[in-house]
């Protein structure tokens, strides 16, 4: 939460018809800011230490990976510099995303707790669409086990551990300013909820977006 601090100050100082429009997920220019909220802004788009183009000169591309959405959502893709476009105008927007599985705890009496990403039990194959649905899901299910396997092992490791299931929802706040400034906010919240180890095979359920 206190990551999100200078993010939800800034939303926070928006009228009720600029948080509609934002629920669009339009990108909505500074210019129809107000003073007040126009200092909001500055305050959740700077930076504690300026990234590396505001201290030096860069005139290579170099890639990073996003911390705050790795932790949100539990997989964050490499960005490069060179793909990023320019940036030529002061504006926000907020983006919705629905629930989605994130992963499973093993929480053991000793206090302890181990983490297995989602993305490491996911499951895809490539050009299945020509394979019958129930062979398909089959394939799938088959290569689920092991890392069915690996939670069983673990959760047997300490008699009276739990599993539970963490599943995520939240919005991201994306703000920019020319030339390059960009600072994103992942503002989410988790859940989890017991899991019948019995269930393991099955492939987790995303639910839907709420209306």
């Amino acid at each position: 939460m206190i990551h999100n601090l200078r993010g939800l100050r800034f939303l926070a100082a928006l009228s009720a018809s600029q948080r509609q429009r934002l629920l669009r997920g339009e990108w909505i220019p500074t210019e129809t800011l107000t003073l007040p909220q126009r200092q909001r802004f500055e305050e959740a788009l700077g930076e504690r230490f300026p990234p590396p183009e505001r201290l030096m000169v860069i005139n290579f591309p170099y890639r990073f990976i996003d911390d705050a959405r790795m932790q949100a959502l539990g997989s964050a893709p490499q960005t490069s510099t060179a793909d990023l476009p320019p940036v030529e105008r002061a504006a926000f927007r907020l983006e919705f995303a629905p629930e989605k599985p994130l992963r499973y705890e093993i929480r053991r009496p000793s206090g302890a707790t181990a983490y297995l990403s989602l993305s490491d039990v996911r499951i895809r194959i490539p050009d299945s669409g020509d394979l019958p649905p129930d062979f398909a899901e089959e394939i799938r299910t088959t290569l689920r086990r092991p890392f069915a396997e690996l939670l069983l092992k673990w959760l047997n490791e300490e008699p009276g551990s739990q599993l539970y299931l963490a599943r995520t929802q939240g919005y991201t706040l994306e703000l920019q300013a020319p030339p390059a400034r960009r600072k994103t906010y992942c503002i989410f919240q988790r859940r989890a909820e017991p899991v019948d180890v019995r269930t393991l095979d099955e492939k987790p359920k995303t639910e839907e977006k709420p209306e």
